[in-house]
């Protein structure tokens, strides 16, 4: 009689390990590691010392290991921050007392006195500063104008020239000092007659005079004088009642009107012959000025 169908059973065979021991067995042996011996090194090599018997750190235990601890160890290759810069050192200086800085004060006061006295010094030695008044030099000059003077204009054996403006110390006493213009140079022959002036027998033409001289009279200029008038012809105490005046007596030239602001200007004359004329043009006056002494036949 046959029995019903039982569920077949296998056997392994003989030498093989069940499935469940072969599988553990396997990740056991990769777990485990092999204590081979490592490979051969190269011929000239060396093998380096062997290393302690610290096992080394797995993958999963460096990467949960914090990232301040792995950054806080410094590399045996790289040198730290801050021994790579190290700014200089600034000096310091210790602060004055108030002693010190009381002396320092005073110091710095007298040493600007000191510097502004010798530049007055300095600047009184090169030129001198007038000041205008009457009506003499009208229009040229003003009553109230400043004036700087050039002490050095006529130092070094230097003369002055025809057309200068000069300033001067009268020999008439007074304690004042005079601006005039110079007409005549040493050796020169001066006549003032019926209203025109002659130098050297050639009439005199000039852009700064208004009207002509109401006197006359006829002068020689001896060596080391000049001959000057005012420009206001008719209302100057110049040479024409004074004579030539000596060229010690002459302090400098007037170069500059300096005050008021408005009028300020340079003096500066021209010189030339026009036909039988002897032509002293001031450019720093208006050409209304020259208009009327031509109308007036100078």
């Amino acid at each position: 009689m046959s029995t019903p169908n039982a569920p077949a059973t296998q056997e392994p065979p003989v030498g093989s390990t069940p499935p469940g021991e072969d599988d553990l067995t396997r990740s056991e042996a990769t777990a485990v590691p092999s204590p081979a011996q490592p490979p051969n090194p190269l011929p000239g090599s060396e093998l380096p010392p062997a290393a302690d018997a610290t096992p080394s750190p797995t993958t999963d235990e460096v990467a949960l290991k914090p990232l301040t601890e792995v950054d806080a160890t410094p590399s045996a290759t790289m040198p730290s921050q801050e021994s790579a810069y190290m700014p200089p050192s600034q000096p310091t200086a210790a602060r004055p007392s108030f002693g010190q800085r009381v002396g320092n004060f005073f110091r710095e006061v007298i040493y600007t006195l000191l510097l502004s006295f010798a530049f007055y010094l300095l600047l009184n030695t090169l030129t001198a500063r007038i000041r205008v008044y009457g009506y003499s030099m009208v229009p040229t000059f003003r009553g109230g104008e400043w004036v700087l003077v050039n002490r050095l204009a006529y130092r070094f054996g230097r003369m002055p020239q025809r057309g200068d403006i000069v300033v001067f110390h009268p020999n008439n006493g007074s304690q004042e000092d005079y601006i005039k213009r110079v007409i005549g140079l040493p050796g020169d022959e001066i006549l003032i007659q019926n209203g025109t002036i002659f130098i050297n027998n050639r009439p005199l033409r000039e852009s700064y005079v208004t009207e002509r001289p109401r006197y006359s009279g006829y002068w020689r200029v001896p060596e080391g004088h000049v001959f000057v008038l005012g420009d206001n012809r008719n209302h100057s105490t110049d040479s024409h009642t004074l004579g030539p005046v000596p060229m010690d007596r002459i302090i400098g030239r007037a170069v500059l009107i300096y005050w008021p602001p408005q009028r300020m200007r340079l003096l500066r004359t021209r010189v030339y012959e026009e036909g039988r004329y002897l032509v002293i043009v001031d450019e720093s006056v208006g050409d209304w000025v020259w208009a009327a002494s031509r109308e007036n036949g100078q």
